[in-house]
């Protein structure tokens, strides 16, 4: 039996290795996978969640979280979207050097960009800067965070903020943290005290000189204790 060569036309074969040249193309592009501006925690942590879910299918793919801060009233408020995305990845133990939260430059409405980067494809483009966190000279000592603050839908970024407690302290070096720690017993006390202790000296590389703490005896039913105030105190004015 003879089988007879099937002459297929050039143009169909170019046409044909074209398309699979752009296809693979295009599962190589930076993908911006959501874009959106101000919206409650709720709705952005299922936006991560999504976008985690996504990363977890591509397992050589990276993100970018790009944040654009719009008008804020003070410079505390715009690291707040930067924490709750870093709370929700550490909420779902996602692996955090797959995932980069970029301060970019400011723009005239709030602004958030997450992007999918398949491996050896460029990062998309942005302008990092570095965020305000240095106190005016007439600012007195507020209460940072509480334990209570800490305890609601939305996971921390670190252990009572201590992550971004630091960053003041470093922006601010004639500035204090003091600790007020609502205990049952002095026992209880040392011990919520040690770990604040361990967590800003060892990961944050604060000096204990700048580190105060106070015990309150209280045992209230229903509260889980320990309940802390961690307040930033600047320095007097003379």
């Amino acid at each position: 039996m003879i089988i007879k060569s099937i002459k297929i036309p050039l143009t169909i074969i170019l046409l044909f290795a074209s398309f699979q040249i752009c296809f693979g193309q295009e599962q190589t592009k930076v993908e911006l996978f959501n874009e959106f501006g101000k919206i409650t925690w709720e709705d952005l942590a299922a936006r991560i969640d999504n976008l985690l879910y996504n990363l977890s299918q591509r397992p050589s793919s990276i993100a970018y979280v790009v944040i654009h801060n719009g008008k804020v009233l003070n410079d505390r408020e715009r690291f707040r979207y930067e924490q709750w995305v870093k709370g929700q990845i550490k909420s779902r133990e996602f692996d955090e050097k797959r995932i980069f939260v970029i301060r970019a430059e400011d723009k005239d409405e709030l602004q958030i960009q997450l992007w999918i980067v398949p491996e050896g494809t460029e990062k998309p483009s942005f302008t990092e800067v570095k965020w305000n966190a240095v106190l005016s000279s007439n600012t007195k000592p507020f209460i940072f965070t509480t334990t209570e603050w800490n305890n609601g839908l939305a996971t921390p970024a670190e252990y009572l903020s201590l992550n971004l407690f630091s960053e003041y302290l470093e922006a601010n070096p004639k500035t204090r943290g003091h600790f007020v720690i609502k205990a049952r017993s002095k026992e209880e006390f040392r011990k919520e005290q040690s770990e604040v202790i361990n967590l800003l000296t060892k990961k944050y590389k604060i000096t204990t000189e700048r580190l105060r703490f106070f015990y309150v005896k209280e045992n209230k039913s229903g509260w889980d204790y320990p309940q802390v105030e961690v307040w930033l105190v600047p320095q007097r004015l003379k």
